[in-house]
């Protein structure tokens, strides 16, 4: 993996959310089908994950 997709790798989450917010929806479908691969492959991507995921229930119940 080149610097540059690590280094995309590691914005995913917030890039998702980002799309998310501003009404695309099928973001927040594919940034849960990339769960279970970003487990495995690093754990600061997962918990990069589940921040996201904590925003996005917060902004939910707003």
């Amino acid at each position: 993996m080149s610097q540059s997709e690590s280094k995309d790798l590691k914005n995913i989450a917030a890039s998702y959310l980002i799309c998310y917010l501003n009404g695309f929806d099928l973001a927040l479908q594919k940034l849960e089908d990339i769960k279970p691969y970003l487990k495995s492959y690093n754990l600061e991507l997962y918990y990069s994950y589940k921040e996201t995921m904590r925003i996005l229930r917060k902004v939910k119940y707003s």
